[in-house]
């Protein structure tokens, strides 16, 4: 129940966050020569959003398998006592706080670039395929490869 409620204050900050940041980007844009600059700060934190729900679904199966290893050691190992105890649980909560919080990171990272080409005239298809993680995951996915290709021609 904790956890939810965490995940539930991390993502009303972040979009709390975001929409200042929107309202910042607003104000400037009424300046004409910080228009474009304002226009790519706005689409970037747009395009972040989802690049952070995309990366924090993939986090999912990962947590799953890290669970399940941890559950494994802790049955081989059997009952442990002390310090030992202590530095299990430590790396446990560790690894489960740190494995979303770096995915989330690389996902507002690759969202914040895709917004921001899109902001600048690229397509869907071509600002997914500018960026260097998902040509690496398509290059290896072949539904995800004829998904960017197909999509090369929407505005």
């Amino acid at each position: 129940m904790a956890f939810y409620f965490a995940a539930a204050i991390l993502w009303e900050t972040y979009l709390t966050a975001a929409a200042a940041g929107i309202v910042l980007a607003l104000a400037l844009s009424l300046a004409p020569r910080y228009r474009p600059f304002a226009q790519r700060v706005a689409a970037g934190i747009v395009g972040s959003i989802p690049g952070v729900v995309t990366f924090q679904l993939l986090a999912l199966p990962i947590l799953a398998l890290m669970f399940g290893l941890f559950w494994l050691a802790s049955r081989l190992l059997g009952p442990l006592d002390g310090a030992t105890q202590v530095a299990w649980n430590l790396t446990v909560i560790a690894t489960f706080l740190a494995i979303p919080l770096i995915l989330s990171l690389i996902g507002f990272i690759v969202g914040w670039r895709i917004g921001a080409r899109m902001a600048g005239g690229a397509t869907l298809g071509r600002a997914l395929g500018e960026s260097r993680l998902i040509a690496a995951c398509a290059a290896r996915v072949g539904v995800l490869r004829s998904w960017i290709s197909n999509k090369g021609g929407i505005v």
